[in-house]
């Protein structure tokens, strides 16, 4: 089973991200709940929101990679 809430800890491993790094991108994509002293991020928000920073594939397979060096 999949959280759609997390903690800060949790998302920090989840996601290998700093706490720093982590509370800005949440900060920005709008994922932060806080409810009584606790925060949450939500997970379904800031997963769309991480998707933004996606690289598409290059393409290039192993061989064309050999050739290059």
């Amino acid at each position: 089973m999949c959280r759609q809430y997390l903690r800060y800890q949790q998302a920090e491993i989840i996601y290998s991200i700093s706490h720093k790094k982590l509370f800005e991108l949440a900060s920005d994509a709008g994922a932060i709940y806080r409810i009584d002293g606790t925060v949450l991020i939500n997970r379904d928000i800031f997963d769309a929101y991480l998707e933004r920073f996606h690289e598409p594939a290059t393409g290039k397979d192993k061989e064309e990679i050999k050739d290059e060096r």
